[in-house]
């Protein structure tokens, strides 16, 4: 393994996650004829008449390579970077990004599980889609609320705006884009807890199509290996 192998699989990896992740998004309306309302209230989901499981699944399943795992290589990069001049602000940064992929893939996983309850709602008499209906929108509440839009999202403000924070000062305009994102999660996570919806989901939709560009454009950063750029 040569110098730039770690710089090219960290870059490559950014560059992949960001269709993927967006796919992963895409995949969500798709499956439920473009009804929005549906892919966020579990309720009307798992009652959906032509809901595609199938790709409800897919969707969960790309979702973990997209917006977690793919961005391990380069979020291990950039620690190392920062840690060159900023120790222990990279290694709190760096623990906030492997609790951020970790909560938050957990969570898309236990989606992928529940996607079997789509068929037994189908299939179920009215006993059957009462408790099938109770128990994903339990299921849903505890991943959508709980893990993903309170911790995951507070890990991941963290981590943005610590590491775009010490980015700063090899590629100040990819350091400002990655704090941008980081304050996007953190309003996502305060309209939440304050019960604000329309805050909250602007935050979450900010998040949910910026997150990818800024790791396509990390990426290609990371590939050309000019890691003592400013511009």
């Amino acid at each position: 393994m040569n110098d730039t192998t770690p710089l090219r699989l960290a870059g490559w990896c950014a560059i992949l996650a960001a269709p993927i992740a967006l796919i992963s998004f895409f995949l969500g309306p798709i499956a439920f004829q473009w009804d929005f309302d549906a892919m966020f209230d579990p309720q009307l989901a798992i009652a959906h008449p032509k809901v595609d499981a199938g790709l409800v699944r897919w969707g969960w399943v790309l979702d973990i390579l997209g917006y977690y795992w793919l961005l391990l290589p380069a979020s291990v990069v950039l620690t190392d970077l920062a840690s060159r001049s900023r120790p222990l602000q990279a290694q709190i940064a760096a623990r906030a990004g492997y609790g951020y992929m970790v909560v938050g893939s957990i969570g898309a996983a236990i989606l992928v599980g529940t996607t079997h309850l789509f068929e037994a709602y189908a299939l179920g008499d009215a006993a059957t889609r009462t408790a099938v209906s109770a128990t994903y929108g339990a299921v849903f509440g505890l991943v959508y609320t709980g893990l993903w839009n309170t911790l995951a999202m507070t890990l991941l403000a963290v981590w943005l705006w610590m590491t775009g924070n010490a980015l700063r000062t090899t590629h100040k305009a990819l350091g400002i884009f990655a704090m941008a994102i980081g304050a996007c999660s953190a309003l996502d996570v305060c309209g939440l807890l304050f019960g604000v919806e329309a805050i909250s989901l602007i935050g979450l939709f900010a998040y949910l199509f910026l997150f990818p560009v800024w790791s396509a454009w990390l990426g290609s950063w990371l590939l050309r290996g000019d890691l003592q750029s400013t511009n």
